[in-house]
């Protein structure tokens, strides 16, 4: 029998393993040997018994420093010196023992084989030393994930920068992080453990708790794992240990300070003065500083017994924002020194602008005859030039009608002008705007710049950070473990041009626990629990927090408790107002149990894992659009006309949108269940095989909020709106309203309920494809994640390993709350969450005021949510919806490594790794035509002009017939021809792969020197880089060009770098005391003690994508069904023959050859659009029809990239047991930049 005890334990484990055997000189297998493992930190000594092979176990071993002894009677002692065991280690040392008396003992002097000659996962274990001692800009572990081969940097995910909201990534604004892909899996394809305690925001599956680093043991970010525990995710699992306490009492403190003191000058935005702010005096900008400061220490409760181990830390970082802004003046308030409440914009730099000059838009008055009319002044009037800046005097407006009625409004005829009359004007806009914007600072230089106020206010992020670790080691059998960590983020940013700041802050919880018990020597049990909240607050625009909306309502605004407020957006480029808070949370809670069955040579486990995600969200969101519509003439968009605050202080908005705070609430539970069974099969001393098989079971979401809201889909293909609600539910939308409903209520013969869609010429009744599945709508539970896993490690040398490995991974966490929310949000019909308008740009050629109801007045009417009759229209959000199939993703992985240990402490690698994914994430415009051009395709139609000179975009000079006949052709292709052209649809039926050359060189510390370097080639091709194809480019992006055809996306992933190679290295000058030379005298002092740090990574460009930029250039929209909506943003450009891409004097400045490519055609004639790169084709199809391009994905790469992160410290040894150490760090040594 095989007698082992195990130490804290942690399934999707931060713990090690130690296994071996004992034999005798000749070989022969020797059972019943004592063999005792003791951890120098604690003392405390787990026991084991060799069994008729010679084998011994030990499981869960706490990351550490350990000792080793074996005894049996006949044979002297054998004593295996310190070694270390790392995170997810499993350690072989095999033990041979010489014929004597048990008092006898000889010593084995070893460090721990690099070797993992066990198990046959990919990873790399990076140390306490790397944490502590190479330059990481921010102290953030993330930065040391790139040193593992097959970890690309760069990412594509949505949310992939610093920032206090939904799933952003926690860090000091400024410094480096890593959102990386692992082996050739999407971004979003990572777990984080802390612990063994699942620290992920599920979400963006980033980090939750941002761990502190001088509290931490080491880390291993490994892939492709034989163990079957490990799951829920297609890439990495990146396992963070923290430090437990010892017996002896030890710990640290730091402060890390930077200033712009330190950075290089930025040329482009760092002062104000001449020549850019003609009257300003100059404005240096403010300072920048950032400073990272805490301690930790751990230490005995009770020696041998109980342990602990605690930190803090805590950043200030304040940075000026040196932002531009355009304000309002005096004048176009009307606060100006004889302006009598007249508003002139005559100075206004929303305009042209000329070396010398400022040409000001012209104000069209709104409530002349279709707002064609200029306002008019008084001819004769006025004198000067505004932009002189002395001199001038305003022209008089002519009298404004101020009778209700048709002719309200107009002016008698004059010479136009600038000038807005004061009866006109909303004083409540002005007294608000008076409020919350900045006033100017400075007068521009014409030519040079445009606006008139320079802010220096700073951008701070403050964090405050603790952590507290309890062990507690009850007996041999029995030992438990529990931490806490907790972080408050506040970041706060001023909102340009205005007085206001948007503050964004969340308190972040990781917490959990394990209890270990061992029932006997061959059946353990490992239970832990823990989880992770991140509730998040921010603001679509904070207005002045301290006072709330006392602005608003001292202006006369109405009704705003209601909605919490509201910002008004586009004035002069400003938002301003105030709007309460929005609130996000992604919390998950973790609990695993698991039993380890030794027999024989056989180490088995078996568990089950529970995790509960659920998705919190609550929008407050009342917007008033402006643009310069208003004062243009015709009311709608015209060159050199109109201006954004001048439409605002006539309270004449653009567009309004609320959201209904109470219907709005989004609160979805997404649990996942896994259970598997694994084998570590020691098939020989230096042979193992590992076996494995995990099953993932996803049940249905469900709704929790209390509200009512129902769980929809809409199955596209089957032209089918799924409702999760019966129809009896539906009422009739009575006084006071109530979701869900429909005017009139829900009847076939309803003439209220828009049952019958015309377009093209036919008649669709969707009444029977509405189907009330009830809870069974959407979002179903998915049970058929499989997963097995097969692994070996052969040791054929007694230096040299050969592992391989088969596994099949599923994604069933992340990204999971985002594409069930995107079922919810995008198929809500018969709920609404709120108002929305069309713009209001309309026209009235009789004359009279079109606007609606006064500025005050809009909020108060949007408090009723606007009801769509009809279930074909979605919401605002863009038309995302998920098919009703959509499934979790799947990978098949494999690999081949080869590992060497030369001499006792360096090691090389060099392995094969591959992937082959299916059920990724597919999206696109699924519900537009299949073909470019359809009417190409579709039977000869009669027009007037002939069917192969029709302008496809419906232009003015098309007639009647042509026009619809493009519609016909086009609606008869696609698959829903009511529904909305641009539905974002998204099915389970994206597929990548993936193949590398991975190598590796790692030694220990030794001789004053560690090092780990790593080279990866490799590509990863697909048609899908991540979720909701806005994933796919760089910095997202699209790359779905027609969903039909997904060959036309196939190429490079987003995140793909062909060749990557990283470096860090720690060395300790060979001077001073202890060291090779000048080991005493002054120069020891000086010299000594003094250490070199370096952190390099080159790779290839990334690959980025070029766009059409044309609207629908391949015609695919129709008539765009209910709402009239069209797709863009999909196309790629054509490729011109005989021009070759890449320029042969190809330089920063020429990175493309721009005349390669050509934008394609919406129409016959179609111009270049202006600033457009390339020219129009030439070459598409007879008559000029649209075509798909042809350029491919990813054929284009910035440049190649380095950078090289440097350090040098010196330590001042204050006794045996203290020292002070000195650091200077530089990041980005050689200034390298991506241009």
């Amino acid at each position: 029998m095989l007698f082992v005890t195990a130490a804290a334990v942690r399934t999707q484990t931060s713990t090690g393993e130690v296994n071996g055997t004992v034999a005798d000189k000749s070989g022969a297998a020797i059972s019943g040997a004592e063999v005792k493992l003791t951890n120098q930190g604690t003392r405390i000594t787990n026991e084991a018994q060799t069994n008729a092979n010679g084998y011994f176990l030990f499981i869960n071993v706490q990351p550490g420093s350990y000792v080793l002894t074996v005894e049996k009677q006949g044979f002297k002692a054998a004593l295996v010196s310190a070694f270390d065991i790392q995170v997810n280690q499993t350690l072989t040392q095999n033990i041979r023992l010489d014929v004597g008396s048990v008092n006898e003992s000889i010593t084995v002097n070893a460090e721990a084989p690099l070797l993992q000659s066990s198990t046959s996962e990919l990873g790399t274990v990076i140390s306490e030393t790397p944490l502590k001692e190479l330059p990481l800009n921010g102290r953030n572990f993330t930065q040391l994930l790139i040193l593992t081969p097959g970890i690309t940097p760069i990412s594509s995910a949505q949310g992939s920068g610093i920032s206090a909201t939904d799933a952003g990534i926690t860090a000091i604004p400024g410094t480096s992080f890593y959102n990386p892909s692992v082996n050739g899996q999407e971004n979003r394809e990572n777990l984080f453990y802390l612990d063994g305690i699942l620290n992920t925001d599920i979400r963006g599956a980033v980090y939750g708790v941002l761990p502190i680093l001088d509290t931490l043991n080491e880390f291993k970010v490994q892939s492709q794992n034989d163990k079957a525990e490990f799951g829920g995710t297609l890439g990495g699992v990146v396992n963070v240990a923290t430090k437990p306490g010892t017996n002896n009492v030890h710990g640290a403190a730091w402060d890390f300070a930077r200033s712009d003191i330190f950075d290089a000058r930025n040329p482009f935005n760092d002062i104000c003065s001449p020549p850019l702010c003609a009257t300003a005096t100059a404005q240096p900008p403010g300072h920048y500083t950032q400073n990272e400061y805490g301690g930790a220490v751990g230490g005995p409760i009770f020696r041998n017994k109980t342990f602990f181990y605690a930190g803090y830390e805590g950043w200030r970082f304040s940075q000026p924002s040196n932002n531009f802004a355009t304000v309002p003046t005096q004048s176009e308030l009307g606060l100006a020194s004889g302006l009598n409440g007249n508003l002139d914009f005559t100075g206004s730099l929303q305009g042209s602008i000329s070396a010398t000059a400022q040409t000001a838009n012209q104000l069209y008055n709104p409530y002349s005859p279709g707002g064609a009319t200029p306002f008019q002044c008084v001819p004769g009037s006025g004198s000067g030039n505004p932009f002189s800046g002395s001199g001038y005097t305003p022209m008089t407006p002519e009298p404004v009608d101020t009778t209700p009625g048709s002719t309200f409004g107009t002016q008698p005829a004059g010479v136009a002008c600038d000038i807005i009359p004061a009866a006109l004007v909303s004083q409540q806009m002005v007294q608000l705007a008076q409020a919350y914007f900045q006033k100017p600072n400075f007068t521009p230089v014409y030519g040079v710049e445009n606006n008139n106020f320079f802010d220096t206010r700073p951008h701070t992020d403050n964090m405050n950070s603790w952590q507290i670790r309890l062990d507690q080691n009850f007996s041999s059998r029995d030992t438990v473990f529990l931490r806490l960590s907790q972080m408050w983020v506040n970041d706060t940013q001023p909102i340009q041009g205005t007085v206001s700041e948007n503050p964004q802050s969340y308190h972040a919880y990781n917490f959990g626990g394990a209890w270990d018990h061992v029932f006997s020597p061959h059946l353990i049990l490992d239970a832990r629990a823990g989880g992770m909240l991140k509730p998040y607050t921010f603001y679509q625009n904070a207005g002045l927090p301290p006072v709330g909306f006392k602005p608003e309502t001292d202006a006369g605004f109405t009704g705003i408790d209601a909605t919490k407020g509201f910002f008004m957006t586009g004035i002069d480029g400003r938002t301003i107002g105030s709007q309460a808070a929005n609130l996000r949370g992604n919390p998950v809670a973790n609990a695993a149990g698991s039993l380890t069955w030794i027999k024989g040579n056989h180490n088995m486990k078996m568990g089950a894992q529970y995790t509960y995600t659920n998705r919190y969200q609550q929008n407050n969101f009342t917007e008033v659009d402006y643009s310069a519509n208003q004062t243009s003439s015709g009311l709608k968009s015209q060159a050199s006309q109109g201006n954004s605050l001048a439409s605002a202080l006539l309270a004449l908005p653009n567009s309004f949108s609320v959201q209904t705070p109470t219907y709005s609430l989004v609160y979805l539970k997404m649990p996942t269940w896994a259970g598997y069974f694994q084998d570590e099969w020691r098939l020989r001393s230096n042979l193992t095989l590992n076996l494995g098989l995990r099953y993932d079971y996803v049940p249905q979401a469900t709704i929790i909020a209390p509200n009512g809201r129902p769980l929809n889909a809409i199955d596209l293909f089957h032209q089918q709106w799924l409702d999760g609600m019966s129809a009896s539910a539906i009422n009739a939308c009575a006084t006071p309203f109530v979701n869900p409903c429909v005017p009139g209520g829900f009847t076939n013969s309803n003439a209220n309920f828009n049952v019958t869609v015309p377009l093209s010429g036919q008649t669709y009744n969707t009444f029977n494809n509405i189907l009330f599945k009830g809870t069974a709508a959407s979002a179903q539970s998915i049970a058929d994640n499989w997963g097995p896993r097969v692994g070996i490690a052969w040791q054929f040398l007694p230096n040299t390993v050969f592992r391989a490995g088969y596994d099949i991974f599923y994604d069933t966490l992340t990204a999971r709350s985002q594409w069930v929310q995107n079922t919810l949000l995008g198929a809500d019909w018969p709920w609404t969450e709120g108002s929305s308008s069309l713009p209001f740009n309309q026209g009235n050629s009789a004359g009279g005021s079109t606007a609606l109801s006064p500025m005050p007045g809009l909020i108060t009417q949007g408090l009723t949510p606007s009801i769509a009759n009809t279930p074909w229209a979605l919401n605002q959000n863009g038309g995302f919806a998920n098919d009703p199939s959509y499934t979790d993703a799947r990978s098949q992985q494999w690999h081949v490594d080869l590992e060497r240990q030369l001499g006792s402490n360096m090691k090389v690698s060099v392995a094969y790794v591959g992937s082959k994914s299916n059920r990724l994430d597919w999206t696109g415009n699924a519900n537009a035509a299949p073909l470019a051009s359809p009417l190409l395709h579709s039977a000869p139609q009669t027009s007037p002009q002939g069917i192969t000179s029709c302008d496809l975009k419906g232009s003015a000079t098309d007639t009647a017939a042509c026009e619809s006949a493009y519609f016909t052709a086009v609606d008869s292709l696609r698959t829903m021809p009511w529904g909305r052209s641009d539905y974002h649809y998204s099915t389970s039926t994206g597929y990548a792969n993936y193949h590398a050359l991975q190598a590796e060189f790692q030694r220990r510390f030794s001789g004053g020197l560690q090092a780990l370097a790593s080279y990866t080639w490799s590509k990863c091709l697909g048609v899908s880089s991540g979720w909701f194809n806005v994933e796919n480019g760089t910095n997202g992006g699209a790359v779905t060009e027609n969903y039909f055809n997904q060959r036309l996306s196939y190429g490079p992933c987003a995140f793909d770098i062909p060749q990557d190679v990283t470096l860090s290295a720690d060395y300790e000058l060979p001077f001073g005391r202890g060291k090779k030379y000048l080991t005493h005298g002054p120069l020891a002092w000086a010299l000594g003690n003094w250490e070199t740090n370096l952190f390099f990574i080159g790779r290839s460009g990334q690959n980025f994508q070029i766009t059409n930029g044309s609207g629908d250039p391949a015609a695919i929209s129709g008539s765009g069904g209910i709402g009239k909506t069209s797709v863009s943003g999909y196309d790629r450009p054509d490729v011109v023959p005989g021009q070759a891409l890449i320029p042969s004097n190809r330089s920063q400045l020429a990175w493309f050859n721009p005349a390669a490519l050509c934008i394609i055609p919406s129409s016959p004639g179609q111009t270049a659009p202006k600033g457009a790169l390339a020219p129009m084709c030439t070459d598409a199809l007879p008559g000029g029809f649209p075509v798909f391009g042809d350029l491919g994905v990813g054929v284009l790469r910035d440049q190649f990239f380095y950078n090289v992160d440097f350090s040098v410290s010196k330590r001042f040894r204050i006794s045996e047991q203290k020292s002070l150490q000195i650091r200077a760090e530089a990041f980005n040594v050689f200034n390298m930049q991506i241009l």
